[in-house]
């Protein structure tokens, strides 16, 4: 799926993704991105195209400052954004600190060295999961809510980690097998390649968490988004939970009913060849 904005780097359509009964994700009805702070007028004519109505913003309070999302007024999308209790922030500014800490000897590293720090933080992914789940039952909501009548984007600030999360849960629930999800996972790698965000944009991010003085490279890293990684997350909640289908119902409270609903609102029949 092309991101046909000019400013966001992350922006897809979930559409086409097939289910394991072989019904497919419809048209112009779940879409995943960054942060949508730097759209133009022309980008949100493109959206108005799409039929958005929705917008599920997982990002932190101190992460929106100065990255709000500015929905032109003639436009009806509704903003959705949740806070995160403060255990969760703790972690995620610890998770930050840890980055920062780890980064100032892998600022002058090799690649190697660099993916290696990477994959030694996989089996540390999986929490994400378990932290976000009151968010993503909040995203199913807002889905079961608009989706029947238009569509729904969800984002964070990379379009990657919390987003990857609560599409892998919604995918997850109305049939996606695993693989095709890592696969959608990791097109967030392909758009930072093609379309990365301008430094001098991120800049006050970089700066508010103490990562502007890494290189670029190291912090492409970052943004990269890394198919075992997601993968070492499904097997995470196998262990913790037994299933996805236990998480899902036990951890995020979604119903078989619900779930039945979103394969209705969310997929279609394929043709039949």
């Amino acid at each position: 799926p092309m991101n046909p904005l000019k400013g966001a780097s992350n922006f897809r359509s979930l559409e086409g993704i097939v289910t394991v009964d072989n019904r497919k994700v419809r048209k112009n009805c779940l879409f995943r991105s960054d942060e949508l702070s730097r759209l133009t007028d022309a980008d949100w004519k493109i959206l108005e195209q799409f039929n958005i109505r929705a917008l599920c913003d997982l990002r932190r309070e101190d992460e929106r400052e100065g990255y709000m999302t500015k929905v032109p007024s003639h436009l009806q999308i509704e903003q959705y954004r949740w806070e995160y209790d403060a255990e969760i922030v703790k972690q995620m500014h610890g998770m930050a600190d840890r980055i920062r800490t780890a980064m100032q000897p892998l600022a002058q590293a090799t690649d190697e060295e660099l993916d290696a720090w990477v994959r030694s933080q996989y089996p540390k992914y999986g929490m994400g999961f378990v932290n976000i789940a009151p968010h993503i039952r909040s995203v199913v909501d807002v889905v079961l809510k608009h989706c029947p009548e238009g569509a729904v984007i969800i984002h964070c600030a990379a379009g990657k980690d919390r987003t990857g999360f609560a599409v892998a849960a919604i995918l997850s629930a109305i049939g996606v097998a695993r693989e095709q999800i890592l696969d959608d996972y990791v097109i967030t790698t392909e758009n930072y390649k093609l379309h990365p965000p301008p430094r001098e944009h991120l800049v006050p991010l970089f700066t508010k968490f103490g990562l502007e003085q890494l290189p670029q490279r190291v912090l492409d890293k970052l943004c990269y988004a890394y198919r075992d990684a997601l993968s070492a997350s499904f097997d995470y909640i196998e262990t913790t939970f037994g299933s996805m289908d236990e998480y899902l119902a036990s951890k995020v409270s979604i119903t078989q009913e619900e779930r039945a609903k979103l394969r209705e609102l969310l997929t279609e029949p394929q043709a039949s060849t």
